[in-house]
């Protein structure tokens, strides 16, 4: 079965919303990581 334009498009933009929280959250997790590498080499 095919799927029109619009439905293709809309299911695109129904996860633009999915794949902007998960890159926050790994850019989190990189930058709590190096925060605490920058922490241990200032000591």
């Amino acid at each position: 079965m095919y799927y029109s334009e619009t439905k293709v498009i809309m299911g695109g933009l129904a996860h633009v919303p999915i794949l902007i929280f998960l890159v926050n959250f790994v850019k989190g997790k990189f930058e709590s990581i190096a925060a605490k590498v920058v922490e241990v080499k200032a000591e």
